[in-house]
């Protein structure tokens, strides 16, 4: 057995054995906890070194499990695409492992956490099975056994009816986007006469343009509700601030991407001719989702579900470079299309690395201060130093800012939509505009929103008890957003030998194998096209201009005396109701984009006497932004279903005869049918 088959067989046996093991210590808190994270600790660093032992070689390997079953008959697949995510996905739970060691202890007293840890470690076995899945029993088996286990870790904290209700509603749509999965599998299965992925791929070109439009709009649907694209993403924002913190941290910075990987697979794989409208409906729903996707975030105080939007934002940005490379494909414009599949790649890597550390910040002040509403957090920068600093650095990745990782693959993203209007005409070069518009847009929004984030979090005074009382987390959870930090920084700097390595997974479509993209790695130099610069010089010029600063200013004000003296408060007492609050930041914000958001505003005023309406007590205003999707979308599917599934009901009339005659009836019809399709 090759030696990368060899380490994945451990990594899937080590997680299994420590779900065994944490559940036969059920009535030990302790012991399950150290005994199952060890366990998960171990598989997913051994899954990590099975897809660096399988990136040295690059040999695309299958590896057939036979059973007395057919159907059953397990594929392990792996090439560069599951390689790589494979190493996301070890990488991603080995940190947030570690950060369970510290973070899990707070449930010590009020929960059991066997079952937890059970989930915990199947939830990560299904996902490394979900990508190395070779046929469709076993990536459908892996794929449920996924979705069942985050089911399971959302509602973990059952005692609250919020939560109860956010694990509902996710189990109904992942379960909605199965079924259409497994339609999709069925003609995939259909064309091909086989159950086998490379069956599909070998097929492709017996697909009927029908019959293959029909399978990608099945696929996007299906692959798009697990990764929350817009309008498929109402479970997204309310199961993520039901989870526990670190569970938020793997459903947003891994499990969502599962969606993105099978979606790649169809997209270039299985359905490998796809035609120009597939790419523009990608294309748009990616401008779509990042562009709402921020400004329902800026409309939160809850810090979660303000995350849980950012997860939203930047699937869409991961979606237009995917939608980019399918148009320009079609466009026969094969290296243009490969810069846009490894924009879209490495920002699924930078999203992974930094909204973890953003969930796991989260994570940090939540156990502190027990809430997760932002208007009751301020002054933690000062008794949460070390947290601080690192969502700090996560916030300012995620908003694109230089020289951290985000930047690097938003920039490339921005220069393949760029190559839409240079290249091609028409309507692609409409569509390139509108996604570069709502690229640049969404930026700066996102900027804006963590500045709101970071600001009424950890800065001015406490709001709270809570808050003032708040102290930093234990070195298990500083050591492993430490790591993630450090990583947003080290995916800037060494950019180009990471994308050199991206350039691997073009051989996934022979299109791109045939075609030397045109993003090439000189030494420490990205170039694209006639363009380029250096990360590492960036970084290095970013740090001299601070440098600088700090130089110049300690030498203009070194003679001067520093003197330090209480605020000017007018004569009263500053209070932290004198402090910005998250809502009243997005306030303006919501204003402007009324008509998209229909936000309504509520105000009401207290007084002490009522003859004195001109001298109010307080005046408190409410925003609230309506979820249109479930009122417009949802709401409306569900009450025709319930209607048609009340009608079906008068089929049961109870007679023994007319359930006769409905059997004799299918069967009659069941042979017209076989007689007329032969």
């Amino acid at each position: 057995m090759p030696m990368h088959l060899a380490l994945f067989c451990i990594a899937i046996v080590a997680l299994s054995l420590g779900g065994v093991l944490a559940a036969l210590l059920y009535r030990s808190n302790r012991a399950a906890h150290l005994t199952g994270l060890s366990a998960s600790l171990i598989g997913t660093l051994a899954a990590v070194a099975s897809a660096a032992a399988w990136w040295r070689s690059g040999l695309s390997t299958t590896w057939q499990i036979a059973t007395t079953i057919p159907l059953l008959t397990l594929d392990v697949h792996f090439d560069y695409l599951a390689a790589f995510f494979v190493m996301i996905i070890g990488t991603i739970a080995s940190l947030v492992t570690v950060y369970s060691v510290g973070y899990l202890r707070q449930y010590y007293t009020e929960h059991r956490l066997a079952p937890f840890l059970v989930c915990y470690n199947l939830f990560m076995v299904s996902m490394l099975l979900v990508v190395t899945a070779g046929n469709t029993v076993y990536f459908l088996l892996a794929w449920e056994l996924m979705s069942l286990t985050s089911y399971c870790l959302v509602i973990f904290e059952h005692r609250r009816r919020s939560t109860v209700r956010a694990g509902l509603l996710y189990f109904i749509m992942t379960h909605i986007a199965t079924a259409c999965l497994v339609l999709m599998f069925v003609l995939l299965a259909n064309n091909s006469g086989s159950l086998a992925f490379n069956d599909f791929h070998t097929a492709a070109s017996n697909l009927s343009p029908l019959a293959a439009s029909v399978i990608f709009l099945l696929a996007l649907i299906g692959f798009g509700t697990k990764a929350g694209i817009i309008p498929l993403h109402v479970w997204l924002p309310e199961a993520h601030p039901a989870a526990p913190s670190s569970i938020s941290a793997l459903m947003s910075g891994v499990m969502i991407k599962m969606g993105i990987y099978m979606l790649i697979r169809v997209l270039f794989e299985f359905t490998p001719a796809a035609p120009l409208w597939w790419g523009i409906l990608i294309v748009a729903i990616g401008a779509i989702s990042s562009l709402l996707g921020v400004l329902y975030a800026l409309t939160e105080h809850d810090i979660k579900r303000l995350l849980a939007y950012h997860s939203v934002e930047n699937i869409g940005i991961i979606m237009l470079g995917i939608g980019s490379a399918v148009v320009f494909l079609a466009q026969e414009k094969p290296a243009i299309a490969a810069v846009g599949i490894i924009a879209s790649l490495y920002h699924t890597l930078n999203h992974a690395v930094f909204k973890t550390l953003l969930f796991l910040g989260a994570g940090a002040v939540v156990s502190q201060t027990g809430t997760t509403n932002m208007e009751t957090h301020g002054g933690l920068i000062k008794r949460m130093p070390w947290t601080a600093g690192f969502f700090l650095i996560s916030s300012l990745a995620i908003s694109g800012i230089v020289p951290f990782n985000g930047f690097i693959s938003e920039w490339l993203t921005f220069q393949t939509l760029l190559q839409g209007i240079n290249n091609v005409s028409g309507i692609v070069k409409v569509t390139s505009l509108g996604a570069i518009a709502a690229l640049a847009f969404t930026g700066g929004l996102a900027a804006a929103c963590f500045v709101k984030a970071f600001g009424i979090t950890f800065l001015a005074r406490p709001r709270s008890v809570e808050s003032e009382a708040a102290q930093e987390v234990s070195r298990w959870e500083t050591g492993s957003m430490a790591a993630l930090a450090a990583a947003c920084i080290a995916l800037s700097v060494l950019a180009s030998r990471v994308l050199a390595e991206l350039r691997h997974i073009t051989t996934l479509h022979p299109a791109w194998s045939a075609t030397v993209p045109f993003i090439t790695a000189r030494g420490a130099t990205l170039a694209l096209d006639t363009h380029g610069f250096s990360p590492a010089t960036m970084a290095a010029a970013v740090l001299i201009i601070i440098a600088g600063v700090a130089a110049a200013t300690w030498w203009l004000t070194r003679r001067r005396q520093v003197v330090f003296g209480p605020t000017w408060n007018c004569g009263t007492p500053l209070t932290p109701r004198m402090e910005i609050t998250a809502t009243a930041f997005s306030r303006a914000l919501v204003v402007i984009f009324r008509g998209i958001l229909r936000g309504t505003r509520q105000t009401s005023v207290e007084y002490h006497d009522a003859r004195l309406r001109y001298f109010p007590t307080t005046t408190t205003i409410t925003l609230h932004v309506p979820n249109l999707y479930t009122r417009w979308m949802y709401r409306p599917a569900a009450q025709a279903l319930f209607f048609g599934t009340h009608q079906l009901r008068r089929i049961q009339t109870g007679n023994v005869h007319v359930y006769l005659l409905y059997i004799f009836l299918t069967l009659v019809g069941l042979m017209l049918w076989v007689t007329w399709s032969s």
